[in-house]
């Protein structure tokens, strides 16, 4: 297989609480993971890695792990960035021509480019076109072979905070790998899954620890919010409420439904090291319902900011969408319809799956 792959490229997934390695390549016309290594790890929180230096190690060995899968040295990979270390800009830049102009790759990236600015503690990593406006009024998403003597284009510039890029690229030298590609998470799963967006579309990202909403349009993300709730959360409430054990808390939020009728005396069964205990439906269902209005009220509160007319909203990430009625709990509270985001692959289309074979995509196509 791997010598039937004319390109392979090599991702690593920086989740809230698994980092992800991927190889994959396109085989016999069909986008193909070939081998996998993941590992949990301690994650971030508030922008800041938990554990850094067990982190560095971690990265070392599922590197070297995926390399003997393979039979493959790691000389090139693409990393996600999290949401909650990067910053989005989104600026406007003019420019006239002495004559029509064509306008190829080369001088769009430079057109593109001069929307940089210089802030600190942070480095540019992804600059992308929302709209661009030519001579003639017409309006289009990438102007590239167009011709014109006027360009007015919305450029998406961004960010990562430079101690993130410093601490992977110590990480991957130490791993013997040459070149480190950055994108931002949430960019490469809307650009992956969802494609250019001639409307502005609200991709929420609900994971373990953290959570971001997103404005995408066009190529770039013209609005993204962080913050620090996430399913793991919804864990931890299951604990506090019922002296649940961090694995009874897991195997328990699995269960829960919450469109069930809890009028009655229903009851959700949990077990662990053999023992089985009852809890009522409707207590436990309420516990999550607390957590869910408050993620509501914050992706509320998000759409308010991004002053964005929103139709609909995309569900992603491995934090509450497997909890059934939970997304429907979201569009009552919201008032807006949730579609659930997953990437369309065989044997990887989970929502918790979307950030990982989003990258993975983003860096094959490159």
């Amino acid at each position: 297989m791997f010598k039937s792959a004319k390109k392979i490229s090599h991702v690593l997934d920086v989740g809230s609480q698994k980092l992800w390695l991927l190889s994959g390549a396109v085989v016999s016309g069909k986008l193909t993971v070939l081998a996998e290594n993941k590992e949990d790890y301690a994650g971030f929180l508030d922008g800041e890695f938990l554990e850094e230096d067990r982190l560095v190690e971690q990265i070392g060995e599922i590197v070297a792990g995926l390399e003997i899968k393979t039979g493959l040295s790691v000389k090139k990979i693409g990393v996600s960035v999290p949401s909650e270390f990067c910053y989005s800009i989104t600026k406007k830049v003019n420019v006239t021509f002495a004559r029509q102009n064509k306008l190829t790759k080369e001088l769009l990236d430079e057109i593109y480019e001069s929307a940089v600015d210089g802030i600190e503690g942070y480095t540019p990593i992804n600059i992308e076109p929302i709209v661009s406006i030519l001579d003639d009024g017409k309006k289009v998403i990438s102007a590239l072979n167009a011709k014109t003597t006027k360009l007015s284009v919305l450029v998406n510039v961004i960010y990562a905070k430079k101690s993130f890029i410093k601490l992977f690229n110590h990480a991957f030298s130490l791993a013997g790998v040459d070149k480190v590609n950055y994108i931002n998470s949430q960019l490469a799963i809307t650009q992956s899954l969802l494609g250019d967006c001639a409307q502005k579309v609200c991709v929420v990202d609900i994971g373990y620890l953290t959570s971001s909403v997103a404005f995408a349009r066009g190529r770039g993300i013209e609005n993204m919010y962080t913050f620090s709730i996430g399913g793991g959360q919804i864990e931890v409430d299951l604990m506090d409420a019922f002296a649940l054990t961090l694995p009874e808390a897991q195997n328990h939020k699995k269960t829960i439904v919450l469109s069930l009728d809890t009028k009655n005396a229903e009851f959700y069964e949990t077990s662990n090291l053999g023992k089985t205990r009852k809890i009522l439906t409707h207590t436990a269902n309420q516990v999550v319902f607390n957590r869910l209005e408050e993620l509501a009220y914050i992706i509320g509160q998000c759409i308010e900011k991004s002053e964005s007319e929103v139709g609909a909203i995309y569900l992603t990430g491995g934090g509450i969408t497997q909890i059934q009625g939970a997304k429907d709990f979201l569009a009552e509270k919201l008032g807006l319809t949730v579609n659930i985001l997953s990437p369309d692959f065989l044997g990887y289309n989970k929502p918790y799956q979307s950030s990982f074979i989003s990258l993975l995509i983003s860096q094959i196509s490159q």
